[in-house]
């Protein structure tokens, strides 16, 4: 049985897998990718898991990072943008969400705002 540790990427959002996600992706909008352009897709997928593994899914973001890099290779940007788009949602669907149950006591109120925090060193 293999051990999973706390770092482990869940390989839905590893870069190779999120590399084909891309390529299927680009395809689908009839975008060729050049041969030239592979250390490219690369390094997108690359930034497209670490979007992932941080939850960040805005749209401004994703077009700093992956429409951006696309259109070194693609000369319809609004072609890449609809690209930037479909990606980002694929991507996030594969983020493995935790589902939590709130435990609040009976007429205790409503919840107006429910944040999870998350701390790093």
């Amino acid at each position: 049985m293999a051990s999973s540790t706390m770092n482990e990427i869940p390989e839905a959002i590893t870069c190779e897998t999120l590399r084909g996600v891309l390529h299927e992706t680009l395809t689908e909008a009839s975008i060729k990718v050049p041969d030239e352009a592979a250390p490219i897709l690369d390094y997108v997928a690359k930034l497209a898991s670490n979007m992932c593994i941080v939850d960040t899914f805005h749209m401004f973001e994703w077009e700093k990072t992956v429409k951006a890099y696309i259109l070194a290779f693609a000369s319809d940007e609004e072609a890449v943008t609809s690209v930037t788009k479909a990606y980002m949602d694929k991507c996030e669907k594969r983020v493995v969400r935790n589902e939590r149950e709130l435990d609040i006591p009976e007429g205790e109120g409503e919840i107006l705002c429910n944040v999870e925090f998350k701390l790093a060193y």
